[in-house]
């Protein structure tokens, strides 16, 4: 009992005592960033008006799911600041999901305007999910453009469904063939038929990096 005592002792004391607490240190950027970051994505997908693209003339018209043109302007200073560029926009933003090209083949293989496609697609178009997975950019000698690289399982859908339902063969319109995203600026040009998914995404335009500009 005497030498048990002693170690009772011991190890309440063990058990009372906390290890020291490591020294605060600050957090870094990217943590920092995170909730305005939070903020700039509701901010981007808030619901927008639907823009109708039909056919005009010689134009065979397109679909587009219409984003917040102010959200992605916010990129734009951040991007100019760390290439040392000017970027040029049409004053709106968009994810584009049957391009003019598609609607032109469309139209003169299948006789299917682009009216109809919009018509079946709009439920599902408001309704669909998507997510940025960065900024992304391609060049063709001077001309370069910057975009944000976008995911969707649902606009994928969409388009599959849209070459089921209208029986449009691959030779057609492949589903497959388009690479979401968003256009956020370009120097001259935008530039198209250039890989726009997650093979074009840059590293030094982090989101956070480039929201932290005024």
């Amino acid at each position: 009992m005497k030498v048990l005592l002693p170690f009772l002792l011991l190890c309440g004391l063990l058990a009372c005592t906390h290890p020291p607490r490591p020294q605060e240190t600050a957090l870094p950027p990217e943590v920092q960033a995170e909730p305005g970051l939070a903020r700039w994505l509701v901010e981007l997908h808030l619901p927008q008006d639907f823009v109708s693209h039909p056919a005009d003339g010689g134009s065979p018209g397109w679909l587009a799911l219409p984003v917040s043109h102010e959200a992605v302007q916010k990129l734009v200073a951040g991007i100019e600041h760390i290439r040392g560029i000017e970027l040029q926009d049409r004053g709106e933003s968009h994810i584009t999901v049957i391009t003019p090209p598609e609607a032109q083949s469309i139209r003169e293989q299948a006789g299917i305007p682009i009216e109809a496609l919009e018509a079946y697609a709009l439920p599902k178009l408001e309704a669909a999910r998507w997510q940025v997975l960065g900024v992304g950019s391609a060049r063709d000698l001077l001309k370069q453009t910057f975009f944000l690289v976008v995911d969707s399982p649902d606009l994928l859908a969409l388009r599959r469904d849209l070459a089921d339902v209208f029986q449009l063969d691959r030779d057609t319109f492949d589903p497959a063939a388009q690479d979401f995203h968003i256009t956020i600026g370009f120097v001259q040009s935008d530039i198209w038929g250039v890989d726009k998914g997650r093979g074009s995404l840059q590293g030094d335009l982090g989101l956070d990096v480039l929201l932290g500009h005024p």
